[in-house]
């Protein structure tokens, strides 16, 4: 909190109504402080809060689906904004090491693919998130495949079985159908 009081002159100390006016200015200080830190952090996206997280996504044209987390979301805009470099190992690597997930890749230049490799937990948003991103930034005669090899899984899928068959047979003889005429 800022104390204005310890800045306030000699001559007015005692003086109520000054001592009122610096303690509520140092009120007034201190929530702008809050604010003016709040705005520096949200010009980062790895220190933004959830209003500086939509403001990039208005900017970037991005649509959160409504349960994804903030550090989804903050993954999606890293991948909007990822700058155009070379297509190696170590940056495929890096990058997605930085984006939290443990990929390996294989790049088959002859056959004009990508093909990334996943073991372990890896959630829905993150692969929609790194498909996003390898179309973001492989070349436009390049194909990508991603293997996710699951060590745990919980699932809660059902399997119902059932077999029904029916069928109607009529058997009308031409004399019957003459008589209903």
């Amino acid at each position: 909190m800022s104390d204005l009081l310890t800045y306030m002159p000699e001559f007015y100390s005692g003086v109520y109504e000054m001592e009122q006016l610096l303690e509520a200015q140092g009120k007034a200080l201190d929530a702008s402080d809050q604010n003016q830190d709040k705005i520096l952090a949200n010009q980062f996206i790895k220190q933004a809060d959830e209003d500086g997280i939509k403001i990039f996504e208005e900017q970037l044209g991005i649509t959160p689906s409504p349960n994804v987390t903030l550090e989804e979301r903050k993954q999606a805009i890293f991948i909007e904004n990822a700058p155009p470099q070379e297509l190696t190992k170590n940056y495929l690597r890096s990058t997605a090491t930085m984006y939290g997930m443990h990929l390996d890749y294989f790049i088959d230049v002859k056959n004009h693919l990508v093909k990334v490799m996943s073991t372990g937990d890896v959630s829905q948003v993150q692969v929609t998130n790194l498909r996003n991103w390898l179309n973001h930034i492989l070349p436009a005669n390049m194909a990508y495949q991603v293997e996710i090899t699951f060590t745990t899984q919980e699932t809660s899928l059902e399997l119902y079985s059932a077999l029904a068959t029916s069928y109607l047979v009529e058997f009308v003889s031409k004399i019957e159908k003459s008589q209903a005429l």
